[in-house]
């Protein structure tokens, strides 16, 4: 009897040391037996390369832009919290022609596209989702667009929003701004387009 219970405390002490190996800061708590995570087939649509434009009218203020693609790149890296998994990486710079801003940076991981990426997880800088729900279609300057994802984004600068329409064919089909008084204050449609991937 004495026997079994010494031998029950020594299975129990086992388990705990595996249990608290796992979480380990070695480990991290999202890392997994998978080495590497892919961009998904749905996200890696969205890898422009330099060369890439798109060129808006304003519907309000009936100003014309064009957003460049400048530079772009990848890489396959290693988590920080777990330095035995990898996740690939894609990135690519844009700013409208004509200014001489540094520009926005989009990311591309796993099954997000993100806009200016601030931390390695990117859950409040993601514009795109992977897998989530579309709009059938949706009619933009001349023509209709499929499968059309909304993402409305706050902007904590400003105190307005943006709301992105983004689809995995032709990248950015509209953005709409909006100020701190939720009034509409720009609206961006996409009028042309050349694409690089």
């Amino acid at each position: 009897m004495k026997l079994n219970g010494i031998i029950v405390v020594i299975i129990l002490i086992l388990f705990s040391s595996c249990k608290k190996n796992q979480d380990s800061h070695e480990r991290g708590p999202d890392c997994s037996q998978k080495p590497t995570k892919y961009i998904t087939s749905e996200i890696s649509n969205f890898k422009f390369k330099q060369g890439t434009y798109w060129i808006f009218i304003d519907s309000i203020s009936l100003a014309v832009d064009t957003m460049n693609v400048l530079s772009a790149g990848s890489s396959i890296t290693p988590y920080t919290y777990c330095e035995n998994n990898f996740h690939e990486f894609y990135a690519f710079k844009m700013r409208p022609t004509g200014n001489n801003t540094i520009g926005d940076q989009y990311s591309l991981e796993g099954n997000r596209l993100m806009r200016n990426q601030r931390s390695e997880d990117g859950t409040d800088d993601q514009i795109y989702l992977g897998g989530a729900p579309k709009i059938d279609s949706l009619f933009i300057y001349d023509r209709y667009y499929k499968a059309v994802e909304g993402y409305l984004k706050s902007d904590l600068q400003s105190g307005g929003k943006t709301a992105y329409f983004i689809n995995t064919d032709f990248g950015f089909i509209k953005i709409e701004r909006y100020n701190s008084n939720n009034q509409l204050i720009s609206r961006r449609l996409l009028k042309e387009k050349f694409i690089v991937r």
